[in-house]
């Protein structure tokens, strides 16, 4: 299953070809220019070209070249989020067989540096990397659901379903929140969907926290969804 860390999709007027394919749509949640619009990021699946393109809406405007990995498949984009603090999002990169993770600095679509890197490992390579978000802190030695506006690794195993959350300071792990699931849940995407219908009063309204988005492909449900509220009474609705 090819995950995708955006929650956007375009119908492009001027679509400009990419060269060989395959191409992979990665995501489009760049939009840290002026114009406040989504970019697209584009990876060829069978090298390691990786392209922005600016966006005008539906419109294309021009294509960033972001830096080679030197020839090596194995590094897969798994993330974005503003791990610097600089209100731009920035691109996690994770190898599939090393577990090398590092950050792309960006200025919307431009990158400006390599930074950092996460040497911890989960305990089996089945764990993946399935999303970034501010998911709480860690605070006294207790982990909480308190804000730090510091991104945090969302984790899943491929072989359980178990869901971890790596509350991080920059690149180290501070501490570790557990989730349950099905090992035929799959995490799809994090986004703030707004607050758990047990909360009074229900809505939809955004509070400004990443809610975990989860679809069964398992048979019989295949393609069913859930999500996991992230509140802050509790990491669990």
């Amino acid at each position: 299953m090819k995950r995708k860390f955006c929650a956007a999709f375009f119908l492009i007027s001027n679509l400009l070809t990419l060269g060989a394919p395959p191409w992979d749509f990665i995501g489009s949640n760049l939009n840290d220019q002026p114009d406040g619009m989504p970019d697209i990021l584009w990876r060829r699946k069978s090298a390691t070209d990786t392209y922005v393109w600016q966006m005008n809406q539906t419109s294309y405007v021009r294509a960033y070249q972001l830096p080679s990995t030197g020839g090596d498949v194995g590094y897969k984009i798994v993330a974005s989020a503003d791990f610097n603090q600089d209100g731009k999002q920035d691109i996690l990169l994770r190898h599939e067989t090393s577990g090398l993770t590092f950050v792309w600095y960006m200025n919307g679509p431009i990158y400006t540096q390599s930074y950092g890197q996460i040497t911890e490992q989960p305990a089996s390579t089945s764990w993946k990397i399935v999303g970034a978000a501010d998911f709480g802190s860690y605070v006294s030695g207790i982990a909480t659901t308190t804000l730090d506006n510091k991104p945090d690794i969302l984790w899943q195993d491929e072989t359980t379903g178990q869901i971890a959350i790596w509350l991080m300071n920059g690149m180290t792990r501070t501490a570790t929140v557990l989730l349950d699931a099905p090992a035929t849940w799959k995490v799809v995407a994090v986004a703030d969907i707004g607050s758990s219908p047990g909360t009074a009063p229900a809505n939809t309204l955004k509070d400004g926290r990443p809610d975990i988005v989860l679809a069964d492909f398992g048979t019989g449900l295949a393609g069913l969804l859930a999500i996991r509220y992230m509140q802050a009474s509790g990491f669990v609705s």
